[in-house]
């Protein structure tokens, strides 16, 4: 019986089958940590790019 527990965690333990989901989801995750960090860094520089463009825009006429 003790032969045959240890043969089943092994099997469990060197299945591969729920790995690429795991892979995928941690993938999803650190890219929109990335995303989320960019947006940080850049999002008021690009707010203000449009306000300056859209400033030249009404001077312009």
């Amino acid at each position: 019986m003790l032969t045959e527990a240890k043969a089943q965690l092994q099997a469990f333990w060197n299945d591969e089958a729920g790995l690429s989901a795991t892979e995928y989801a941690i993938l999803f995750v650190v890219l929109l940590v990335f995303i989320v960090a960019g947006i940080r860094v850049l999002g008021p520089k690009i707010v203000d790019l449009f306000n300056r463009a859209g400033a030249a825009l009404d001077a312009a006429g």
